[in-house]
């Protein structure tokens, strides 16, 4: 609770808890502080994302089927994040994954499973969003590309991302966003519309009858 204070008698046995309504406003107001400061601090990247001169880093993801889609990554924000994907895509780890999770006018999911629908799995990250003390204010828009976790840990996410085919604010703050789509969304909603079915023998729902294959990410 905020602005909790406890008051130890000095014995082992009495301890009480403030939890008077002025001293719950002066925790809020202090944590409204630390968030005011964060945001001060963010307010130059934000603004250099919003006009076009940002730093940023440019990544392609190539289809199998000859699509490409175009992204820019926000290191200033998400820079654990960023530098993973830019890792993993690098060392060509994402070449031949599919999106293997589609749910239309949700988000397509990819990047842990092959073909075979076997899972790839590497190193887990710290998430950097809001509810997990990262100032990440990016927010699931439609083509924004975040990074999927599970729900039990807030530091789960390793390979896995996802890009948003609408708007979803539920998610704001609760995953770890790290860029956007910048050309070729129409494969965005050529892979979201895609028919899917579940493997009920894996216990995976949402996953599109004909494979959606990564030929490979590229950074430029």
């Amino acid at each position: 609770m905020f602005g909790a204070t406890v008051n130890w008698d000095g014995g082992a046995s009495t301890v009480t808890i403030d939890y008077t309504k002025k001293n719950i406003e002066e925790g809020l107001a202090k944590k409204f502080e630390s968030y005011e400061k964060a945001f001060a601090e963010k307010y130059d990247t934000y603004k250099g994302y919003a006009d076009g001169t940002g730093n940023v880093v440019n990544a392609e993801i190539q289809l199998e089927d000859g699509g490409n889609i175009e992204l820019e990554l926000y290191p200033d924000i998400a820079p654990k994040t960023v530098a993973n994907f830019v890792k993993l895509a690098n060392e060509k780890f994402y070449n031949g994954l599919v999106f293997h999770r589609v749910i239309k006018d949700f988000m397509i999911q990819g990047g842990g499973y092959d073909t075979d629908m076997t899972q790839h799995e590497t190193d887990t990250i710290t998430g950097e969003f809001l509810q997990n003390g990262s100032f990440n204010m990016i927010p699931h828009e439609r083509g924004v590309i975040s990074m999927a976790r599970t729900a039990m840990s807030m530091d789960s996410a390793s390979s896995q991302f996802f890009i948003m085919h609408r708007d979803s604010p539920s998610l704001n703050g609760q995953y770890a966003a790290f860029g956007k789509v910048t050309s070729g969304m129409e494969y965005v909603d050529k892979i979201a519309e895609t028919e899917t079915h579940s493997l009920t023998n894996m216990g995976m729902d949402d996953v599109p009858v004909q494979t959606q294959i990564i030929k490979t990410i590229v950074i430029k």
